[in-house]
């Protein structure tokens, strides 16, 4: 808890710029936030009577298949590495959105509505957060620069 509020603190009292403070401001106060939760939880929450308790809260292994989860592994790491190739030949602005909106309706099979409303809050996060707030320019794309 001291050291999230001694980020946010600092970056606030110095008065950084803005753009230099916003990241360890969100961050500090997020430290705190949940540190200070954790705390109370362990001060004030229900505790167990039963010793062998469980240490996760979930079940890591289930009743997959060993070929179900090594499918669903290499569909991740597909996803993952097409949102790379995406970013490099598109850009990071173009990419993110359109990743966001194939996954969501190839790959989950969500309804066009929910795919959509998600892509849009995803496309106004970016702008505001990267764009609006911390004006980042982020480059083009390859395939952007060898067209034009």
């Amino acid at each position: 808890m001291f050291i999230g509020a001694g980020v946010a603190i600092t970056a606030i009292v110095k008065k950084w710029p803005f753009r230099s403070a916003l990241f360890p401001v969100v961050v500090g106060l997020c430290i705190l936030i949940l540190a200070a939760a954790y705390l109370l939880l362990e001060l004030f929450g229900k505790k167990e009577e039963n010793p062998k308790q469980k240490v996760l809260d979930v079940e890591i292994s289930s009743s997959i298949d060993r070929k179900t989860e090594i499918s669903r592994t290499i569909f991740i790491f597909l996803w993952i590495f097409l949102f790379f190739l995406l970013a490099v030949f598109l850009g990071l602005p173009v990419a993110t959105p359109l990743l966001i909106f194939s996954y969501l309706k190839f790959q989950n099979k969500e309804s066009w509505g929910l795919s959509l409303l998600l892509t849009g809050a995803t496309i106004l996060f970016f702008c505001v957060l990267f764009v609006w707030l911390m004006e980042i320019q982020f480059p083009a794309g390859l395939l952007i620069e060898w067209l034009s």
